[in-house]
């Protein structure tokens, strides 16, 4: 939490949300300083968006809804196809 932050940039979890659903993920990278080359950006663009689909996943508010550790970490090693993620924080920020 930043509390000196925008509404929108003030819980991380709903700002990765918001970058990722505006293809902007890698922008959320080079927000938090992390110096990216530009020959390895596809590939940072790749992991992060990756990591985020999974952790979208992962915080589902219904159980069900949620893969188990071995799908997470298969689909974090790319083997397993990453199902697109639907909004997951609508009973705390609805949109």
């Amino acid at each position: 939490m930043d509390n000196n932050a925008p509404e929108s940039h003030k819980f991380l979890p709903l700002l990765a949300w918001t970058m990722y659903d505006r293809g902007e993920l890698l922008d959320l990278i080079k927000e938090c300083h992390y110096p990216v080359a530009a020959a390895d950006e596809e590939q940072w663009k790749e992991t992060a968006e990756r990591m985020c689909k999974v952790a979208f996943l992962c915080v589902q508010e219904k159980p069900e809804a949620r893969p188990t550790m071995s799908m997470a970490v298969n689909m974090l090693e790319g083997h397993l196809e990453i199902p697109i993620p639907v909004y997951p924080f609508g009973w705390m920020y609805p949109q």
